[in-house]
């Protein structure tokens, strides 16, 4: 076995539920299975992280790891992560970083160019930014803006299969959720602020708008057919295949769920749905100032 092969193996892992949630009476055959840098990022050894991605040649960034959870992160709030019996769900060395809030790790897998701002194959149109989002990284989310090596494409935020996107996983940040109104919208506020730098779409009823997204993305996609410029292999070929089967599906999910603000006041946080609609005045007036 060479050395790329060995750090490219999944091996079994002792992985627990930190809630104690998920992989109760799993068989031993479910038993997770994980890549050396997976178990580098989830003990959060940054200089190994550093180490494994400098001098193993041919490291895959977003080798995938079959796991029974990615608690704590928020995002398993969702009801089709919620059963117990799981042991199929897969993520990235990222998608481990983001789970646990390791912003400094997450920072390095991005700039050695794991993909966060695309689903994968596994993710079922879930990205890294979603995470973000739900996990109330308002720092990272801002790194990212100011960091060129991070963003590779015109356009981040995107739905996942049920229409949810980055402003609606902003819903259950747990630092807008602390039950104090003034830290709530402080914290509501900030993060909503970071995520419409990165382009996050507030009203989502705005079809003019998402189809022209739609239609940018389409053209970039063709560029990098066209140069051979590709994402990591396993999420381009999950974006490039769910473009092909629906481009007006997509539109039709985004624009037929909840807006942010709607949505967030539907699972209970109003810091969230407050701050969203005054991102949406506030750019209304700009607007108006500009005509």
């Amino acid at each position: 076995m060479t050395l790329a092969s060995l750090f490219s193996h999944r091996f079994s892992v002792p992985w627990q539920c930190p809630l104690g949630t998920h992989g109760a009476g799993l068989v031993d055959s479910d038993l997770p299975r994980a890549t050396a840098l997976h178990a580098a990022v989830r003990g959060g050894h940054d200089h190994i992280v550093e180490w494994i991605l400098e001098n193993i040649s041919d490291v895959d960034v977003d080798c995938e790891a079959y796991l029974w959870c990615l608690c704590p992160s928020a995002h398993m709030q969702f009801s089709q992560y919620r059963q117990k019996w799981q042991p199929s769900l897969c993520a990235t060395p990222l998608h481990v970083a983001l789970a646990s809030g390791a912003g400094s790790t997450a920072k390095i897998l991005m700039s050695r160019g794991a993909v966060w701002d695309r689903e994968f194959t596994f993710t079922a149109g879930m990205t890294g930014l979603h995470m973000m989002a739900a996990n109330g990284m308002t720092d990272l989310i801002n790194w990212v803006v100011d960091e060129p090596t991070a963003r590779r494409n015109a356009l981040h935020d995107w739905p996942d299969e049920w229409g949810r996107s980055s402003l609606h996983y902003a819903t259950f940040a747990a630092s807008t959720r602390t039950g104090h109104f003034e830290v709530d919208m402080f914290n509501a506020r900030n993060l909503v602020k970071s995520l419409l730098r990165l382009g996050a779409i507030a009203n989502t009823k705005d079809r003019e708008r998402l189809a022209c997204n739609i239609v940018l993305e389409r053209n970039q996609l063709r560029r990098r057919l066209d140069c051979r410029d590709r994402l990591s292999h396993n999420s381009y070929m999950a974006w490039t295949d769910r473009f092909r089967r629906g481009l007006a599906f997509m539109g039709e999910m985004w624009s037929l769920r909840p807006t942010p603000a709607d949505y967030a006041l539907r699972r209970g946080n109003s810091a969230v749905a407050l701050a969203i609609e005054e991102a949406i005045e506030e750019a209304s007036l700009i607007r108006a100032e500009r005509a």
